[in-house]
């Protein structure tokens, strides 16, 4: 099967779009030496370059390879009809072949005939309606559903004070309208004091189980209360231990709920310490046997060495391994 030379005919056939000037079909095709599925899940067929080949289309256009439609010379032949089979190798490509049920022309199938009918270019529809394939017609015979999502996946932020993470355009070169786009912008920790401020019941779940009675609305930036309980997959970020105030910052926020605001987490018996490390160390979140311990089981072989230099420089001595 050949496809048409539409970028010489254009106007004379209907794949051609005139104001991309492109072909709708993806004409001509780019040679491969090889069959490889790409990042997505397409499927690229080995398409070699043969200068010889002397074939014209309706319109009488010489065309190479890159003008043949792919197809299995067998099926077509058996059953009178254009077949292309495709060997499903990648994960994705089960996704490649039901790209369809997702898209919008079996919606107008399943639409009003009225609006059709009503239709300014009903020529249109129909030709984008007529086809739908049977994996598709199977799932929607089937009623399954299109899109289904059962875990709520939820990454808190951690910061200091006024260290929010900013998002700049490299598009906009105003640095000041930037930021002041980003001026008083609420992360997940700050609407988290926020909460325990406005609700007592939020003040006795720790920071990563906030998520799991709450959800987080990214218009207003607040923690709302869930009318139902949905399954939550809680991610925060994680912070390297050589910095060293926001490593204790988020070890205080994983294990001292109800705080209203940043300073809450820094008083321990009643005593408001200097910084979050002081506070961790008072609480015995850092620099204890159990949190070493802890350290070196999760250290893979390969950088236990290393990891067992660095703590001795940060101050561990040889007297807590004996």
């Amino acid at each position: 099967m050949v496809h048409s030379r539409c970028d010489i005919s254009k106007t004379k056939v209907p794949c051609w779009n005139e104001e991309k000037n492109i072909c709708t079909k993806k004409f001509p095709e780019q040679y491969h030496k090889v069959t490889f599925i790409t990042s997505k899940g397409k499927v690229n067929i080995k398409r070699s370059f043969n200068s010889l080949l002397d074939i014209t289309d309706r319109f009488g256009n010489k065309v190479n390879n890159d003008f043949c439609v792919t197809y299995n010379s067998y099926l077509s032949f058996k059953y009178n009809s254009h077949i292309n089979v495709k060997i499903c190798e990648s994960v994705l490509s089960p996704k490649y072949l039901f790209k369809y049920t997702h898209k919008s022309n079996g919606d107008k199938i399943a639409a009003n005939v009225v609006e059709i009918v009503n239709s300014k270019d009903e020529a249109k529809l129909h030709i984008d309606s007529r086809y739908v394939e049977p994996s598709e017609a199977v799932w929607r015979i089937m009623e399954y559903p299109i899109l289904y999502k059962d875990w709520t996946v939820v990454r808190l932020a951690v910061h200091l004070i006024n260290e929010e993470c900013t998002v700049a355009d490299e598009i906009n070169n105003d640095n000041n309208n930037c930021f002041k786009a980003e001026k008083g912008y609420k992360s997940t920790l700050v609407a988290h004091f926020n909460v325990n401020k406005n609700d007592i019941n939020a003040r006795k779940y720790l920071y990563n189980e906030t998520p799991e009675y709450y959800w987080f609305d990214l218009k207003t930036k607040e923690w709302k209360l869930r009318l139902c309980q949905r399954h939550t997959i809680r991610k925060i970020f994680t912070v390297s231990p050589m910095n060293v105030e926001l490593f204790s910052l988020r070890q205080l926020l994983l294990y001292v709920p109800g705080a209203k605001c940043e300073g809450n987490l820094k008083i321990v018996n009643g005593f408001q310490r200097h910084s979050f490390r002081d506070a961790a160390i008072a609480r015995g979140l850092l620099d204890t046997e159990e949190n070493y311990n802890k350290l070196f089981q999760e250290t893979c072989k390969s950088a236990m060495l290393t990891c067992f230099v660095i703590t001795l420089v940060s101050g561990f001595t040889i007297g807590h391994f004996l």
